[in-house]
């Protein structure tokens, strides 16, 4: 067999071994995504855990307990704010529909003081046909379905968290990925956190409605790499047009929130996070569209933890080493 059917065949293999874990992890995401989930939960906890067993000599029980109950606190704390919130959309769905009208008959005026021939009659009918109603009813429902697959999360995480074991008796492969993944979801929380308070202070500062929503929407959103801080930005739009029109304070909540995205994420970020991951940006945003295609919103934002565990596995490996060291920008295989 030649040289190149040798160094070709490895790769086919590869290539084709690629193709048939995707097809399962797509097939298998209602099984996975808990699972995965649970997984970074316990990454998120395991430094209070050790915090309770280690220092303040708790047994296991009851860290465990004071972790699960943390998790839960917090997570129903956010899906009550985010219930309530999107409780005041319904409830004033009428008063934004009619503001919705009155911005779309200023922009029909202006138009055809411009000179421009605008059918305003179909255009009001569509927009007083918009189902805002059935939209925040629909999110309520989603919501709802989220906190019921929450309970086997929270189920899974607690079973994981009853049998951490001390870090000596760990793999060292395991130990790597466990102090990766935990110092990165811990700088994403802290980086979203401070992101939502700075977001919280301008917005409620200039009093916007459904501000709670979107505090939480930027935390969350912050999660998802590169384009999450730009659809935290664009969110709020349509109620600072609704609210406040397009002058002045519309203007300057927009490009303070922007300010505060860009230095968070370009600047404080980074700072943080350091050579952690080891992902070249290219690949964070391939990675990105990759799981968000096999496993939709879960998948995004667990895209950058799962491509950096990835990588790992593949530096692992003397044959496929290449192709991890290739994810943190090392093009040097192809020279």
């Amino acid at each position: 067999m030649s040289k190149s059917k040798i160094n070709i065949l490895p790769y086919s293999l590869i290539i084709i071994a690629g193709f048939i874990i995707t097809l399962c992890l797509y097939l298998m995401k209602s099984i996975l995504i808990p699972l995965v989930l649970s997984f970074f939960l316990f990454f998120l906890v395991s430094p209070l855990m050790d915090v309770l067993n280690r220092r303040l000599k708790f047994p296991q029980f009851l860290s465990t307990t004071i972790a699960i109950l943390f998790i839960i606190l917090t997570i129903g704390g956010l899906i009550l704010l985010a219930v309530m919130s999107i409780k005041s959309i319904i409830e004033g769905s009428q008063a934004y529909t009619l503001e919705i009208q009155s911005l779309i008959d200023q922009f029909i005026r202006f138009l055809q003081d411009k000179g421009l021939q605008i059918d305003a009659e179909l255009i009001q009918q569509t927009i007083r046909g918009l189902p805002f109603l059935d939209w925040a009813q629909s999110l309520t429902s989603q919501t709802v379905n989220v906190s019921k697959n929450l309970l086997l999360v929270l189920l899974i995480t607690y079973f994981l968290l009853a049998s951490k074991k001390a870090q000596a008796n760990q793999l060292l492969f395991a130990q790597e990925v466990r102090s990766k993944i935990t110092r990165y979801v811990l700088t994403k929380l802290f980086t979203s956190s401070l992101t939502a308070l700075l977001i919280a202070i301008i917005l409620v500062s200039f009093d916007v409605d459904l501000a709670v929503l979107f505090v939480i929407a930027t935390f969350f959103l912050n999660f998802i790499p590169n384009i999450g801080s730009a659809i935290a930005v664009a969110l709020p739009l349509p109620i600072l047009f609704i609210q406040f029109g397009t002058g002045i304070e519309s203007l300057s909540i927009i490009i303070l929130m922007a300010v505060i995205q860009f230095f968070v994420g370009n600047i404080l970020d980074p700072k943080l996070m350091g050579e952690n991951i080891g992902l070249h940006p290219v690949v964070i945003l391939v990675s990105l569209l990759f799981w968000g295609f096999i496993w939709g919103i879960p998948g995004a934002f667990l895209s950058v933890p799962m491509t950096a565990i990835v990588k790992l596995m593949l530096e692992k490996s003397n044959t496929l080493r290449p192709i991890g060291s290739f994810l943190s920008g090392d093009y040097s295989m192809f020279k």
